[in-house]
């Protein structure tokens, strides 16, 4: 057997007499971006600017899933559930992919600049997307529909974290200025001052 490494930092074992490749590692091209954690497996997800989406079985360390996607990745996300991730682009997009399947349900270009941060509420009725643009969409979730209801409006520089409450009613966010502002999730939006710092 010979070990080869690939231009896009995988590793296989070739075995010339069988004439058979056994891929043992599978990584993403460059630096990765993204990556969350399944709620419930030992799964994640990761992306990267080589515009895959890639899924590895953390107990066996091995990809078990990996699809294209239409442009470079920056951030990913798994609903409480685990059946969608969340992808948020460097053009601005957002997409979601059904995990059984790996196939794009879902996607939508409302900004402009790259989306650093996602999250969905832990009751999984809301998607949240930090952008670039100093701006944070939330999306309906319902089924397989997502639909943008609101847009939090507050921050002077771009968003870089998101998270909500346990209870899924407030989200927090951060910027590239350190602002720590939080937001009421039923009023679309609006920063609510008293624990806005």
């Amino acid at each position: 057997q010979l070990g080869a490494g690939t231009r896009t930092n995988g590793v296989a074992l070739v075995d010339a007499e069988l004439a058979s490749v056994d891929v043992r590692v599978e990584s993403p091209y460059g630096e990765v971006w993204g990556l969350a954690q399944h709620p419930t497996t030992d799964t994640f997800a990761v992306c990267a600017y080589d515009r895959m989406l890639r899924i590895y079985d953390g107990s066996s360390r091995r990809q078990t899933a990996v699809m294209r996607l239409s442009g470079p990745a920056r951030c990913c996300a798994f609903s409480p559930g685990g059946e969608h991730i969340a992808v948020g682009m460097k053009e601005g997009m957002v997409c979601v992919v059904q995990v059984a399947t790996m196939e794009v349900i879902w996607e939508a270009q409302d900004r402009v600049e790259v989306i650093n941060a996602l999250t969905y509420s832990p009751d999984g009725h809301t998607l949240a997307a930090g952008s670039g643009d100093n701006y944070i969409d939330l999306y309906q979730v319902s089924n397989q529909r997502y639909k943008r209801y609101g847009i939090c409006k507050g921050h002077s520089s771009f968003v870089t974290h998101v998270g909500f409450s346990e209870d899924s009613e407030v989200l927090q966010s951060n910027s590239g200025d350190y602002e720590l502002l939080y937001w009421d999730r039923k009023t679309a939006c609006v920063p609510s001052p008293a624990l806005s710092h």
